[in-house]
């Protein structure tokens, strides 16, 4: 999750240890993936580091046993209770670190070192046959920008066995390929063919394509899960009521268009013999009328009503509407001829 200035976010670095107890920490001035800035990169500058030589001698070792899964500790639970925190997730604190020294000048890369010192005869033997990795976790003011402002702040180095699980059920594999032990003796390299290749491939300058940093675990349930969850479920809520919206509108569209088709259909029965739509024969020549309205219009012009009916005899009709009511009605004249093309009368 990016932080900004004002805030910290807890940096977790997996790394290789292999035989001895000298170690690469972390290569400086190169940058490393970071899922929380925007170009998914996190630069580790030379001011970064130094000055925090004394801190990083204060940290304790922290083992996480064969089969436990691997993940950091909560930073500010471990610096309360280091003990407790550990015990929380089944590890152990195994030592304590010595001789931090961040380098700048000279052959290789910028890189802060130091030297691992066990108290666990376990671990010890682990570090000297090669079998361990590591990875340093600290605190720093992440910038969306890729860059860390400020000096980082120590919490612990996290050991554990290569190749074991972490809590994402993924390989605890090196964020930063520089982060190793320095000093493998020959016998060791002869006999561990990965470490072997590791640092060939970092002597060549070639490294494989690191894996994506995994922010820090600080608990079981990650919070992230929550939020998006809510916003999951807010957007089926909103998806829900857009289909209740659609539906009524097309109830609505479909009502209005049998109102229209009604009207239409009246309007034809009008100008019509009222004899052609006698009882079920209606239904008849509604459907073949709605099917093709021209050909329908066409083979029933001779159905037209094209004469006024006269007055009853003995008796006069009255219009009311002038002297003109009294003339003949023309009823195709008044109608207008057939346009073929929209089964109407213009």
């Amino acid at each position: 999750m990016p932080a900004n200035s004002d805030s910290v976010t807890s940096i977790d670095n997996e790394g290789t240890f292999s035989h001895s107890h000298d170690v690469t920490l972390q290569r400086l001035d190169t940058s490393l993936p970071f899922a929380g800035t925007v170009s998914g990169k996190l630069k580790y500058t030379i001011d970064n580091f130094t000055g925090t030589e004394q801190a990083w001698d204060r940290t304790l070792a922290v083992f996480v046993p064969p089969g436990v899964p691997v993940q950091h500790v909560d930073h500010a639970a471990f610096a309360r209770d280091p003990q407790g925190e550990a015990r929380r997730l089944g590890f152990r604190i195994v030592g304590h670190h010595a001789e931090t020294k961040v380098i700048g000048n000279g052959p290789g890369e910028p890189r802060a070192i130091t030297k691992a010192v066990f108290s666990d005869p376990e671990v010890d033997e682990l570090a000297s046959s090669g079998k361990l990795s590591l990875s340093t976790g600290f605190d720093a003011n992440i910038l969306k920008e890729g860059v860390m402002a400020g000096k980082v702040q120590p919490n612990h180095v996290l050991y554990f066995l290569r190749n074991e699980k972490t809590a994402y059920n993924t390989l605890a594999t090196a964020n930063d390929t520089g982060a190793m032990v320095n000093n493998i003796s020959e016998e060791t390299m002869a006999e561990d063919v990965e470490t072997k290749g590791i640092l060939t491939k970092i002597l060549d300058a070639v490294s494989a394509k690191p894996a994506p940093a995994m922010e820090p675990v600080k608990n079981v349930e990650d919070p992230r899960i929550a939020t998006l969850t809510a916003q999951i479920n807010e957007l089926t809520k909103e998806n829900i009521s857009l289909k209740e919206s659609k539906t009524a509108l097309d109830n609505l569209m479909a009502e209005r268009a049998k109102i229209a088709k009604d009207a239409e259909w009246q309007e034809v029965k009008n100008l019509h013999q009222p004899g052609l739509f006698h009882k079920e024969k209606e239904a008849v020549e509604r459907t073949a009328y709605e099917a093709a309205p021209a050909r329908w219009l066409m083979s029933h012009v001779g159905n037209l009503q094209t004469l006024k009916s006269a007055p009853a005899k003995g008796t006069e009709a009255v219009g009311n509407l002038g002297d003109d009511d009294t003339q003949p009605f023309d009823v195709v004249a008044a109608r207008g001829k057939l346009n073929p093309l929209t089964g109407r009368f213009e």
